[in-house]
């Protein structure tokens, strides 16, 4: 059979099929092999990327973690420190030996103290943690101090490396030998001795800015003397004592036993109606920053100066202010607690009307609505309003009053009725009264305030009962003494606040209408003969020194016993006197009342010293001291009259007096060894002595000005003064305890923080060396002889290279030789790029040389003078000894870890230096050098 075209056809697709599944199969193992090659491609992608990544953090956490190692004695010390931006674990110590041995300490050695390993972990604000125990977490800033202690006896370190953690990447770091890192320091071989010690304290220091000075000085000191005894100033009850007296022979003492003689004393004297409500006199302190008193709206000030008699006072500055109540333009001030009575009440103040509607008002805090008892200073008007929605005028008394001029406002405000009664008293004593009813608002709060205006406020008082006027009640053996007494009212400087005699009742109604608020309050009470009768001071009865207007006392006279005795003394003259005063000892044989008094001789008065309650057998202890202008001693005779009142309701009493009498304070000078530290952050420079014993705190000096790197001190041993050189000038004083710095130049002074100075001097001179600071190249040489700035430029065109003082590049650090005729300074070339130091002498002033350019490190804690070369102490411990040729390391582990620029160091003696510490601790340590 023949086949046709079709079969043909036919055969020709099973070809076609079986040739597609071939290529099919072809094609599928190729694309398996494609996937597969890019699968191998894209995990090795992804292993490169993450070991490039590891590599790339392995680099940043090895780049971010610097140290070095170095060997002292047997020890080996490792310092770490970490700039990484994230917290690492150090989890391994390796260190191989040149013996060949080896020393690996991990987490599985436990606790490193049983290995005599110590590590210390430093925070950035010098806090320390002692760690025990690998892994050891190192912070951002954070500093690692790890000590082998006896390790490298008989070896020395090969290598030293430390493993580093920060997951999950894992570094070994090899540290260099601390000698690699500063090539120029070579290694000190001579008879070193860096043992520290502590050997004193001091008042705290700070951290940044403390100055110091070291040297011999000389110095005032206080001493103690005690007067002569005048046997014929003597007095009991105003007689003369007789030579019977035979104590009156010992010049330190004198022994009395004498008996009182019967007259009237005070018993007692009590509160006997307290209707005080609120009262303040603004004085001590700011009561808006104390947050004892608000404001709504204006500009309200505080001042010690501002009030009434130039006491001090508020007072409101903003004739345009707004934010208050009412239509938002009465701006007020008020105690921040706040309440009135509901029964009638008083409000007085003092008032310096100046400009607007200056008022006492009344409010309701919630509303906002108000009344105001106004001073027009505008107007001179006497007004009442009331703001309930709008302002309304109450009442008014035209024309009466006087802008800028002081006023009492008195308020009165019956809440049942709402009779209001407005009291303006001036300092003439002109009265004007105005009185309106309305009880449309019911206030609850209490203020001052303004419309428009300005203002000053002074003595506040809120009373139940007029606080103009003050009662005092004086009962004699629990009767009324009737009419015709005199009670005088005096504050606690003896100024006369208000005087009455008793009416048949035996009050006496004291007028207190521009004192309502009295201070160091006292009494004088005089019989209907004008006689004295005796003293009442608050202070002792009410256990307050303040009296108020308003208030009712009632003071009770009885019969009973008194003892009072004079004693004059004579403290030597020719002496500087800081103070005079007297130690009494007094013992009573029954209970009673003792008070005493110094004569003061400026205000021809007995100033009371105290008031004391003295029980039976009771021995009393007092000491006191006045500044010697004061006016306790006579400056003719330098007489000092003492007096002692003894009061009894008890009998007849006998009293002891066994009294140093006069006592007295003196200067005398000293020439020693002393160390001055000017304390950062403060305006105190304390004076310390060195004896055997060990540093010894002297006194201190007020600066008036703050050590905040601005300021600097030093010592003229020429002329015997403390230095100060400040943004004003150079300052001077005497070392004493109340010395008082004098301004001697200004045309030198400091321009800003990095100012350098020392004080150096020939045989007949001497000269003080000022670098200004402030970023600045300046400088300026005064001559101390004679006050004046004889030299002044710029350190760069003299040296003919560009120096800048700023603390960015070097801290503030000078020194100068022990006969002060040479001053050394660390500045900083630009030129170099690194520290240098400067020199110049006494023998050529103005003359400035470059003593040495091989220095380490620009953040020096200290540079000190020695007879070997200078001494300069960096951040974190580091000592050097550098002279012109070279630097040299001082070898040694000391036992504190210097921290800022108010870290200091100076020169001691031959064999040591001495080293402050101002981290807010108290340390001051001798670090030996020979």
């Amino acid at each position: 059979m023949l086949h046709g075209p079709s079969q043909y056809r036919r055969c020709r697709g099973i070809g076609s099929l079986v040739g597609a599944v071939i290529i099919a199969v072809i094609l599928l193992a190729i694309i398996g092999f494609f996937i597969a090659i890019m699968d191998l491609i894209n995990s090795y992608t992804e292993t490169v990327m993450q070991l490039t990544g590891e590599r790339a953090t392995t680099s940043l956490l090895a780049g971010g973690v610097t140290g070095y190692w170095l060997e002292i004695g047997s020890n080996l010390y490792i310092h770490l420190e970490s700039r990484h931006p994230e917290t690492i674990l150090v989890t391994s110590l390796t260190v191989v030996w040149d013996d060949t041995s080896y020393t690996i300490v991990d987490r599985n050695n436990g606790s490193l103290a049983a290995l005599d390993i110590s590590a210390t972990l430093t925070s950035p604000t010098g806090s320390t943690t002692t760690v025990d125990n690998f892994p050891i977490p190192l912070g951002p800033g954070y500093t690692l101090d790890i000590t082998l202690n006896g390790y490298a006896a008989g070896r020395d370190a090969v290598t030293v490396s430390l493993t580093l953690s920060a997951s999950p990447v894992v570094a070994v770091i090899p540290l260099k030998n601390y000698y690699d890192i500063y090539p120029n320091v070579t290694q000190f071989t001579a008879n070193v001795n860096t043992i520290t010690s502590l050997y004193a304290e001091l008042n705290a220091t700070s951290l940044d800015w403390t100055q110091t000075w070291l040297g011999t000085l000389t110095a005032y000191h206080q001493q103690q003397g005690i007067g002569i005894i005048d046997a014929d100033k003597v007095y009991v009850f105003g007689e003369v004592v007789s030579g019977t007296y035979k104590s009156l022979s010992n010049a330190d003492k004198d022994l009395y036993v004498v008996e009182g003689i019967q007259t009237i004393v005070v018993d007692n004297f009590t509160l006997s109606q307290n209707n005080l409500i609120y009262a303040i006199d603004f004085e001590g302190s700011d009561p808006f920053a104390g947050g004892e008193w608000s404001t709504r709206g204006g500009t309200w000030i505080w001042r010690d100066d501002i009030g009434y008699g130039g006491t001090a006072g508020i007072g409101q500055i903003d004739n345009n202010a707004v934010g208050g109540i009412a239509d938002g333009y009465e701006v007020i001030a008020f105690p921040t607690i706040n309440t009135i009575p509901n029964k009638p009440f008083y409000m007085m103040v003092h008032v310096y009307a100046e400009t607007g509607f200056d008022d006492l008002v009344l409010y309701e805090s919630n509303t906002g609505y108000a009344y105001c008892y106004t001073l027009d200073a505008d107007g001179n008007d006497i007004e009442i309003w009331r703001y309930y929605g709008r302002w309304g005028r109450l009442g008014v008394i035209n024309n009466e009053i006087t802008a800028y001029t002081w006023y009492t406002s008195l308020a009165y405000y019956d809440p049942n009725t709402g009779y209001m009664k407005f009291t303006v008293i001036d300092e003439a004593k002109n009265v004007w009264v105005l009185e309106v009813t309305d009880d449309t608002i019911f206030p609850d709060s209490f203020a001052v305030g303004t419309y428009e205006g300005t203002a000053i406020f002074d003595n506040l008082i809120v009373s139940l009962a007029n606080p103009r006027f003050l009662n005092i009640t004086v009962l004699l053996d629990g009767v009324s003494v009737g009419s015709g007494w005199i009670v005088e009212l005096y504050d606690g400087n003896g100024n006369l606040i208000a005087s009455n005699t008793t009416n048949a009742d035996g009050i006496a109604v004291l007028d207190v209408t521009w004192r309502p608020i009295i201070h160091g309050a006292y009494l004088l009470i005089y019989d209907n003969n004008g006689v004295l009768v005796d003293r009442v001071d608050a202070s002792f009865y009410l256990g307050t020194d303040k009296m108020y207007g308003g208030n009712a006392y009632t003071v009770n006279l009885v019969t009973g016993y008194r003892t009072r005795v004079t004693v004059s003394s004579v403290v030597p003259a020719g002496l500087q006197l800081l103070s005079v005063g007297a130690k009494y000892t007094i013992l009573a044989n029954v209970s009673g009342t003792l008070r005493l008094y110094f004569y003061n001789w400026t205000s021809d008065v007995w100033q009371p010293v105290g008031i004391y309650s003295v029980g039976a057998g009771d021995y009393i202890d007092v000491r006191k001291s006045y500044p010697v202008n004061s006016g306790i001693m006579n400056t003719a005779n330098n007489t000092v009259s003492l007096r002692i009142v003894f009061e009894t309701t008890s009998g007849p009493s006998s009293i002891s007096i066994d009294m140093e009498n006069a006592i007295y304070e003196y200067l005398v000078t000293s020439t020693f060894q002393a160390l001055l530290v000017a304390v950062g952050g403060s305006s105190r420079i304390d004076l310390y002595s060195f004896t055997a014993n060990g540093v010894i705190y002297e006194y201190s000096l007020n600066a008036y000005t703050m050590f905040d790197g601005s300021a600097a001190i030093a010592y003229d041993i020429y002329h015997n003064v403390v230095l100060l050189v400040n943004t004003t000038g150079v300052y001077a004083a005497k070392l004493k305890p109340d010395a008082n710095f004098t301004l001697v130049a200004t045309a030198c002074s400091s321009l800003g923080r990095g100012v350098e100075v020392e004080a150096i001097n020939t045989t007949n001179n001497s000269y003080l060396v000022v670098l200004r600071g402030g970023d600045s190249d300046e400088y300026c040489i005064v001559d101390l002889s004679t006050n004046t700035t004889i030299v002044a430029g710029s350190l760069s065109a003299y040296l003919n290279e560009n120096i800048v003082l700023n603390v960015t590049y070097v801290y503030p650090a000078s020194a100068h030789s022990e006969d002060q005729a040479e001053a050394y300074f660390l500045v900083y070339s630009l030129d170099r790029n690194t520290p240098i130091i400067i020199n110049t002498s006494a023998s050529s002033v103005g003359s400035w040389s470059i003593y040495t350019s091989k220095v380490p490190g620009g953040h020096s804690l200290g540079l000190t003078w020695t007879p070997s070369g200078l001494q300069l102490l960096l951040e974190r411990g580091s000592l050097y000894l550098v002279n012109q040729w070279n630097t040299t390391r001082i070898p040694g582990l000391l036992d504190f870890i210097p921290w800022g620029p108010g870290d200091r160091l100076e020169y001691y003696n031959a064999t040591h230096l001495l080293f402050v510490r101002a981290d807010a601790t108290r340390e001051v340590w001798l670090i030996g050098i020979g």
